[in-house]
Parts: structure tokens; C-alpha cells; sequence
């Protein structure tokens, strides 16, 4: 793989772009006062866009690179479910113990063996947030067929964003999404990727500034003109991000001594699946703290936030790392091939 530092950089930022949007929903479950504006609730949606085009970019990376089917689909499975799998079991055994506390709004239940696998349901997973990964294990599955049988990425983009356009109302969870136009940010991500990949580099900062400035005006006019929603913020953001992703494509070397930004990027995934955990759990102590004043809740919010991810980081270095190397040097055992599944750990996406 390939390093690219500014890429890290995006990755921290959607993340916390997640956590904040969950944080003003705990600041008016908990908080006496009321510090972050409501439109922060959008955020998240702001931040998974940003995580598929950045998906995307990596994946045409790693296909790119990878000939083995087999590789590639243990790598995306080691990637995806370890760490989930031990996010979920915690919301689990609190769903057992507590389950007025667990997605206490959700209309439908979910169904417990399609949380595991991620598997399209009518109800959000056990875990909320992985309702994303169900779309990236998808992506991931197209990839994996375009492997098997080696295609050429490019026209499987095209075919794919062809089949999206034309795509047939969806009936059914997993229809629902196949056809889903959040493909288009992967493929927008993908499409950068190839483009980089093909060793075009000129002018990398003007599409960063342009990608800011339009995904400013994007959102600004996506929050006024339409109804909140993850279903439309694809439109405004997609091609913002895939500006800002390029110009974010700078390789560099996988040092040692990263920024605590890059640290973060890393961690990202682990800050992903478990903030919402970190943030209620403060916001239950937050609750029982007699003298709620706006000070209080300011210290509040950033007591959150830096604790979100200090959480993420020691997740990720004691959890998710480790077991991602685990699980690919025992499937490497079993295939006889450990040192191709194990390397490059800490920077696969």
C-alpha cells in the first residue's frame, strides 16, 4: 500500500465529523443547555460521504495491487467484522440487560443475525452506524467479482454507474442497497484513484480549494433546499469530496513518528464504531452533575470529544490492530501463504 498522509487526515475528520453529529443529539438527551447548534446533526452524513469517496481512492489502490481474490476479500472481511463484531456484542449485552436504553427510537427491531453479517435489513443494525458498512461491504463485493474475473476497474466503473442511473425502484433491503446512489461516492472515490494511480498529479491544490469551497456551498444549499437526509447529500457532496480527495493524494512515508492527526486517521475506524458508546456513557454521568451551567457544558463538549478519541486510539491499538493481525495470520496459515496476509497491518484502510 501506497501511504498517503493527507488522506489519514481525511479520514480523522469524518470521523469526528460523525461523533459531533451524535454528540448534539447527547448534549439535548443530557444537557441542561444547549451549546451545538441542531444543523451539527448533519454532520455524520457530511462525514460518511467523506469516508466512501475516501473508500473508493484506497480500494482502486488495493485492487490495483492485489491479483488475489482470495487476499483481497481476507483482507476486507479481517478489516470489517473483528473489530465490529466486538462493538456489537457490548451494545449486545447491554440490548440484553437494558434494552429501554439501546435504539430506543427504532420503530423495527433488528434482526441479530443480519447485524453480525451485515446484511440489508428493514431495521438499522444493532450497532447504528454499521448501516454504512453494509454499504461498504457491497463495494467491496463488487470488487471482489471484478478480481475474480479480472476485469479491467475502469470499465467496471462504468458499467456500475451505468446500471446505477437506469437502476429499477428498489423493493427490497438488499435491492435497496445495490441500487443506492451512494454507489456513485464510491465510484467517484474509485475513479480518483485510477486517475492517480495512472500517475496524473497537476494541480492537486487548486482541486482541494475548489473541493472545499463547493463542498461549503453544497452542503449550505443541500441543508436549505432538501429535506435532511443521507438520500440526497450524495448530489451536493460527492463531487466536492472527490476534488478534495485528490487533492489530498500526495503519497508520502509511513513514518514512525506520525501527527496525532494521521494517529487519529488511523484510529478512525475504531472512533467510528465506538463513540456512541464513549459519548453516552459521559452523557449519563454529564445527567447526574447538579450544576449544569454553559461553561459546564462547554467543558462537557470537548470532555466528549478529546475522550472519543483518545478511546479510539487505544482501541485501535490494542483491539482492532491486533486483531486484524490475528485473524490474517491465521488465514494466512491455513492457506500457506501468512506473509502476504499479514503485512502492511497498520495502514490497510
Amino acid at each position: 500500500m501506497i501511504y498517503f498522509p493527507r488522506i489519514q487526515v481525511l479520514r480523522a475528520l469524518a470521523a469526528n465529523a460523525v461523533a459531533l453529529s451524535h454528540l448534539a443529539i447527547i448534549e439535548q438527551k443530557y444537557s441542561a443547555t444547549t451549546l451545538l447548534p441542531r444543523e451539527l446533526i448533519s454532520a455524520g452524513h457530511i462525514g460518511v460521504n467523506c469516508f466512501f469517496v475516501v473508500s473508493g481512492f484506497i480500494m482502486a489502490n488495493i485492487v490495483q495491487r492485489e491479483p488475489s481474490a482470495r487476499r483481497f476479500l481476507l483482507a476486507r472481511i479481517s478489516r470489517i467484522y473483528p473489530t465490529y463484531w466486538f462493538y456489537t456484542v457490548i451494545v449486545l449485552a447491554i440490548f440484553w440487560t437494558t434494552p429501554a436504553i439501546v435504539n430506543s427510537s427504532a420503530t423495527i427491531e433488528p434482526t441479530l443475525w443480519k447485524s453480525f453479517l451485515l446484511w440489508p435489513d428493514a431495521a438499522l443494525p444493532l450497532l447504528n452506524v454499521g448501516w454504512s458498512l453494509i454499504y461498504e461491504m457491497w463495494f467491496y463485493l463488487v470488487l471482489f467479482g471484478a478480481i475474480v474475473l479480472r476485469l479491467d476497474l475502469a470499465i467496471v466503473l462504468c458499467v456500475w454507474t451505468i446500471a446505477l442511473i437506469f437502476a429499477p425502484s428498489a423493493t427490497t433491503p438488499e435491492t435497496a442497497v445495490v441500487f443506492s446512489p451512494l454507489g456513485f461516492l464510491f465510484i467517484a472515490g474509485a475513479a480518483v484513484g485510477l486517475l492517480v494511480n495512472s500517475g496524473f498529479k497537476r494541480g492537486r491544490a487548486a482541486a482541494l480549494a475548489i473541493g472545499c469551497v463547493a463542498l461549503v456551498a453544497g452542503t449550505i444549499f443541500w441543508l436549505r433546499s432538501y429535506q435532511v437526509g443521507i438520500e440526497t447529500a450524495w448530489i451536493w457532496m460527492g463531487l466536492p469530496f472527490a476534488l478534495i480527495v485528490y487533492g489530498c493524494s500526495s503519497p508520502g512515508s509511513s513514518k514512525a513518528d506520525k501527527s496525532l492527526i494521521e494517529d487519529l486517521g488511523d484510529a478512525s475506524y475504531s472512533l467510528y464504531l465506538g463513540h456512541i458508546l464513549t459519548l453516552s456513557a459521559l452523557g449519563r454521568l454529564y445527567s447526574l452533575y447538579p450544576g449544569r451551567s454553559s461553561i459546564v457544558g462547554l467543558f462537557f463538549l470537548l470532555t466528549c470529544m478529546i475522550a472519543a478519541n483518545i478511546a479510539a486510539i487505544f482501541s485501535y491499538r490494542l483491539l482492532e490492530r491486533p486483531l486484524i493481525a490475528a485473524v490474517r495470520s491465521q488465514a494466512g496459515k491455513a492457506h500457506g501463504s501468512c506473509k502476504d496476509l499479514s503485512i502492511n497491518v497498520s495502514r490497510h484502510p
